[in-house]
């Protein structure tokens, strides 16, 4: 099967950043949202891209068999660091609503039975909410599912920002999983060149 007969489906992907890395390998069949937030972005990107936004509506059963990969993209904020205190347990996670926004992610994996499914995170997705990664890994493998775990940074796929992130990955076909090339690029070097009422962006000094 070729690539480009593959179809895809994005949960929980707002303003559609993942979507637009996936829809050069993909045929993309829709997105689940649970609410608008970034959907008004996502449709100047994909203007014929269904996007469906009350998770009783998900069209799960009419996608049965028709998907290869399923990408999902929930909120983070129960694992973030961002705002907690340094004496707040890892345990926080466990009383946070939107922690549902993962399980309903992956009652997709248990509807669609897709080639592939993976969750995207922040890092603290794996050590704070260890305790969820394990069920939904047992959950997964009770499924005839292998499950792999990958932590990365944008960096070494050359953007100019440490940005890490955990992927956890659900696959029921092989895959072949390769390090990032690693080069990188520094956010002088991104600059370069563009300018700003006529000034250049990137002064000496950022290019030293």
């Amino acid at each position: 099967m070729r690539k480009r007969d593959l179809t895809a489906l994005g949960v929980y992907i707002f303003a559609g950043g993942f979507t637009v890395g996936v829809s050069k390998h993909f045929k993309i069949a829709a997105h689940l949202e649970d609410g608008d937030f970034g959907v008004a972005t996502a449709k100047l990107n994909f203007p014929k891209l269904p996007i469906y936004t009350d998770p009783k509506t998900w069209p799960v059963h009419e996608l049965k068999d028709k998907i290869d990969f399923v990408y999902c993209n929930p909120p983070c904020a129960p694992w973030s660091a961002t705002g907690r205190s340094v004496t707040a347990g890892y345990d926080q996670w466990r009383t946070d609503p939107r922690v549902k926004c993962v399980e309903n992610a992956f009652t997709v994996l248990k509807t669609e039975r897709p080639r592939v499914w993976v969750w995207e995170s922040v890092p603290r997705a794996f050590t704070a909410g260890r305790a969820l990664v394990d069920s939904l890994t047992r959950q997964a493998m009770k499924l005839g599912y292998s499950v792999t775990y990958f932590l990365t940074d944008a960096q070494l796929h050359g953007l100019p920002q440490r940005r890490q992130r955990f992927h956890l990955v659900c696959h029921r076909v092989t895959l072949s999983f390769t390090e990032p090339a690693g080069k990188i690029t520094t956010v002088a070097q991104a600059l370069r060149g563009v300018t700003s009422a006529g000034h250049p962006v990137c002064s000496k000094a950022w290019q030293r």
